[in-house]
């Protein structure tokens, strides 16, 4: 009895990694920012200035809109400022959630890759005359991810 255990207990193993019944993959790149430009380039003391960004899904599954969230991150940023001396606009907020589910390419049906867009609209600070600042910003994008394999054992 023990030696037909023995034998049945790695057959059963291996059945349960090699057996594929309803599994999927996912091997797309996710989403991917196509771009994140300030409008305009250079912008004077106490003007506004826009960022704008656009996302893409290059992965292979649907991303639901509840399951993402875009970040914007700065050097000297603070939106509820009103003394003049950082990146501000009280009616922004630092994150933005996405309006709709962005679903992947299909290549069978000759249809592209959706895409998203964000933007924030910043008050510049107020430097004295003849001074310059440069500051850098970044957007991160923060979604939901998960690996499930599903298989069959045959005993």
């Amino acid at each position: 009895m023990m030696k037909k255990l023995m034998i049945i207990l790695p057959l059963i193993f291996i059945a349960g990694c090699i057996g594929g019944d309803g599994t999927t993959t996912s091997s797309g790149q996710g989403l991917e920012i196509l771009s994140f430009t300030p409008t305009p380039s250079e912008v004077p003391s106490g003007s506004s200035m826009r960022l704008s960004l656009e996302v893409e899904n290059q992965g292979d599954t649907t991303l639901g809109k509840d399951k993402a969230v875009v970040f914007l991150i700065g050097e000297n940023l603070n939106l509820a400022d009103q003394s003049g001396i950082s990146w501000s606009n009280p009616e922004e907020t630092l994150y933005k959630t996405f309006s709709r589910d962005l679903r992947p390419a299909d290549p069978n049906r000759n249809v592209e890759a959706e895409k998203a867009a964000f933007s924030w609209r910043l008050k510049s600070p107020t430097i004295e005359r003849g001074q310059r600042l440069t500051n850098s910003f970044r957007a991160r994008i923060y979604y939901e991810y998960e690996t499930v394999i599903r298989g069959t054992v045959w005993v």
